[in-house]
């Protein structure tokens, strides 16, 4: 068995396709390099004087006796009124950040009262904005954020006020309010006791993620007494998404003020499994109908080796190639986003919800790839199961490619179509169990009824079947016209 695996093992390394896909994966690789310096360069130019210059001189070339023609114009009038107001502060500023919150409001009421010639209107509004501008020069930015907690505090003893005297229907609605409220005063005193500005900072936008995620989880939970399944999927998901960044505000979570490796690498995790099929597809489907098309199934089968060690062989050189190049393929990503946004930034952690203990974790990425990547492994092996299936009936490597392609794209299909339905018998529908990363920190499955147990007990019995079957065919085939 050994010496057939290391024969199958030589084929499969000459074979050229294996050569192509790993020049696709360094392709792959390098434009998402140069993506993320395209986006650096297209985010430098959208806030340029260059591109706001190019935007009001096309200003004149609209007609606007044109509906459609005025409405552009509007939009872009605003760009270019905004990009004005807010030229003389750096993008990361303090400052930016406060005025792009309250501006917005007045400079669509200039540039509409300017077309609609509403002259009081426009001075109205052009004296906010400038009273605006006035504060922010005049202070520094934790005079905002204690005008914003003062503000909120005096809204927090005003809804305790209403509540002593409200009845059983608006006490509801009042302490939802007074909960929120709360809510923004913890991140306003977080923002001042650990002297973070307001701005684009990443601990800034955990701020304001604690606030925006926090009032989304508790609006929701208040206000539903009976939820649908669907409600409580999602209510799930607001929950882990809230005390994820309720744990990096409680902990001072040190993370980059950009993307890091660690958090595109997560993210990359959830797309590379079209390519690794692929890969599985071609190697299994290959190994099988190269023999047939080369007439060298013939010479293989004169050899003192039985059938079924044949295949078997086959089968166990193509998954050591699949976890060969899975690796490939995460080392070279790993690389291209280290060198793309740094790799220091590989120290962060990730920070998930783990809902097996109901409580926040903090996991190393590389840690989290290994665990999502095993969990993936039945789902890969699946449909190498059934390419080396088709290859075996048909002999034909195109065949066995597109079959296997089609049902994989049918599996999505099919699991989206059948989650509308969330009935007990979904728990051993065969797509609905091939993926066990549902399952992974105490996760729940695609429906409601599936459960891990069901999903492994398919899932081994689908690959068992599909092998055995494979097995059966190619030891019963007529090799003689081969």
């Amino acid at each position: 068995m050994v010496s057939l695996v290391k024969n199958e093992l030589c084929k499969i390394f000459k074979k050229k396709a294996i050569k192509v896909l790993c020049l696709v994966v360094l392709l792959i690789c390098a434009i998402n390099f140069g993506s993320f310096k395209l986006m650096d360069s297209l985010d430098a130019m959208l806030e340029s004087d260059d591109y706001i210059d190019m935007l009001e001189d096309s200003l004149d070339t609209y007609d606007l006796t044109d509906p459609a023609e005025l409405g552009w114009y509007i939009s872009d009038k605003i760009t270019v009124e905004n990009h004005k107001y807010l030229k003389e502060y750096d993008t990361d500023s303090w400052q930016r950040a406060v005025l792009e919150e309250v501006i917005a409001e007045d400079i669509t009421c200039i540039v509409n009262a300017e077309v609609s010639k509403q002259t009081d209107l426009y001075n109205e509004c052009k004296a906010r904005l400038d009273t605006y501008k006035e504060e922010v020069n005049s202070h520094d930015w934790k005079y905002f954020a204690n005008k914003e907690l003062s503000e909120l505090k005096d809204e927090r003893n005003a809804l305790e006020s209403l509540l002593l005297e409200a009845s059983d229907e608006e006490k509801h609605e009042l302490e939802l309010s007074l909960k929120l409220v709360n809510l923004k005063i913890e991140g306003a005193q977080y923002r001042l006791d650990n002297d973070i500005p307001y701005g684009p900072s990443k601990s800034s936008e955990i701020i304001d993620s604690y606030v925006n995620l926090g009032s989304q989880y508790y609006t929701f939970n208040m206000n539903k007494k009976v939820k649908t399944d669907d409600e409580i999927a999602n209510e799930k998901r607001m929950k882990s998404e809230f005390y994820v960044v309720k744990y990096q505000l409680e902990n001072d979570i040190d993370v980059s003020d950009t993307i890091s490796a660690s958090e595109m690498l997560k993210f990359d995790a959830s797309t590379v499994i079209f390519y690794i099929i692929i890969i599985v597809v071609i190697i299994a489907s290959s190994s099988i109908c190269d023999e047939f098309n080369n007439g060298t199934i013939k010479q293989l089968l004169l050899r003192p080796y039985k059938r079924g060690k044949i295949l078997a062989s086959k089968w166990i050189a193509t998954f050591i190639v699949f976890l060969l190049f899975s690796l490939y393929y995460y080392v070279v990503t790993a690389l291209t986003y280290g060198l793309a946004l740094g790799f220091d930034t590989y120290s962060n952690p990730l920070v998930i919800y783990d809902f097996s203990i109901d409580a926040v974790r903090e996991i190393n990425v590389f840690v989290y790839l290994l665990i999502n990547f095993v969990t993936l492994i039945p789902f890969y092996v699946v449909f190498l199961n059934i390419a080396l299936l088709v290859a075996v009936i048909t002999g034909n490597g195109a065949a066995s490619l597109g079959g296997t392609l089609m049902f994989y794209f049918a599996t999505t299909i099919l699991n989206e179509t059948f989650t509308i339905l969330n009935k007990p018998w979904l728990q051993f529908f065969p797509t609905l169990c091939f993926d066990w990363t549902y399952y992974l920190f105490g996760g729940s499955g695609p429906v409601k009824y599936c459960e891990l147990w069901s999903s492994v007990l398919v899932t081994v019995s689908i690959i068992v079947l599909l092998y055995v079957v494979a097995h059966i065919v190619f030891k019963k085939k007529d090799i003689k016209n081969q």
